[in-house]
């Protein structure tokens, strides 16, 4: 491929581009673009979705609240939405960011799909989540932390019932296979050199594990999901 791969045994957290503030709105867009075919490729909303539909099946609660952490251009937030639709669910959706830009591309997918969503732009790690939702989930997000803040957010969102995370899995069969899928799919320049990157950032399901149990979050269940993904769960005892 024309590279050298990195020694991936650890963590190596490197900026990424789209996490840079002073990034063109144009260039942040297009690469918000690029992650929505990446996780439609990977299933992430159905995987969600479906995890959510498990843990809160017999909740007497109406209507369900869900808060999709750091949601992105808010292709996940309006899976969800769709998802619950499609399963007549009772389920009220609301997509999470730090980032107006994002946002503004949530509310802009979810008025195109015509699916009714809500949205808050708050800073998770400085600020304590609100204690109003039933579930909390989270998307591609972990990675960018270091371990320090991934325990403090797994310890702020269990106010809420239930927790469902997806995120990569840290591996050179990951690596390689990521450098060669961002090109596949998306023809931005951020997704190309952001996507190795995430991979060498991206913990292992041992690693989640003890950093989840120091959270608090006994009991958790992280298993493994194609393509290159793990799936954590964890609800009230």
């Amino acid at each position: 491929m024309g590279m050298s791969w990195p020694k991936i045994n650890s963590r190596h957290l490197i900026g990424e581009l789209m996490d840079d503030p002073s990034l063109p709105r144009h260039m942040h867009i297009q690469a918000l673009r690029g992650l929505e075919r990446i996780n439609k490729f990977s299933r992430t909303s159905f995987s969600i979705g479906n995890a959510i539909k498990k843990l809160t099946q017999d909740e007497p609660e109406q209507p369900i609240r869900i808060l999709d952490v750091a949601c992105g251009g808010g292709d996940v937030v309006v899976g969800l939405a769709k998802f619950a639709a499609r399963h007549k669910l009772p389920w009220k959706v609301i997509g999470c960011d730090i980032s107006e830009v994002a946002l503004d591309c949530t509310k802009q997918k979810a008025q195109k799909a015509k699916i009714q969503i809500g949205i808050l732009q708050h800073d998770v790690i400085s600020y304590p989540i609100p204690d109003i939702f039933d579930v909390m989930t989270c998307s591609l997000f972990l990675h960018h932390l270091t371990d320090e803040h991934i325990i403090k957010l797994l310890n702020q969102m269990m106010v809420a019932k239930h927790i469902v995370i997806s995120d990569l899995v840290r591996g050179n069969f990951e690596l390689a296979s990521t450098w060669l899928g961002v090109r596949i799919l998306s023809r931005s320049h951020i997704v190309h050199v952001d996507g190795p990157r995430s991979i060498q950032a991206a913990l292992t399901i041992s690693e989640l594990t003890c950093l989840a149990r120091s959270a608090g979050l006994e009991g958790a269940k992280i298993e493994s999901q194609f393509p290159m993904r793990m799936l954590m769960q964890w609800s009230q005892s």
